[in-house]
């Protein structure tokens, strides 16, 4: 008998002949595996583009979330607000999250711009 499959970073169990799992976490062979480091928050099959700070185990084991996510947890009707929220201004709350400091040089804010609209792409072409 064939036995079920965990993931590699969150445990839980992967669907029959599946090699990814819900948290972003795919299998690629042996020794490799990709991790998205996206927040694990799932509404209406969609899940939440920003990153992933905040665990509820104090080792960090388990599963992650955004700030909004990780204070809402108990409110379903907030969560998918701020899911909704973050879909709708993912460009401009992701600018908002650069460090001060790298304002001050602009090669360096330019890359942090490029990075958020690569981000963008992405997402755009998950949909």
């Amino acid at each position: 008998m064939k036995e079920k499959k965990r993931c590699e970073d969150c445990r839980q169990w992967l669907e029959k002949g599946s090699n990814e799992c819900c948290c972003g976490w795919k299998y690629v062979n042996e020794q490799t595996y990709i991790t998205d480091h996206r927040c694990l928050y799932l509404a209406f099959g969609r899940r939440c583009p920003l990153f992933a700070t905040h665990s509820q185990s104090l080792y960090g084991k388990g599963f992650w979330y955004c700030l909004e996510h990780m204070r809402n947890l108990g409110n379903a009707k907030v969560c998918e607000e701020v899911l909704l929220e973050a879909e709708k201004n993912f460009e401009s709350i992701m600018e908002s999250r650069i460090d001060w400091r790298r304002r001050l040089f602009p090669e360096e804010y330019r890359i942090s711009k490029a990075l958020i609209s690569e981000l963008v792409r992405k997402l755009n072409q998950k949909k």
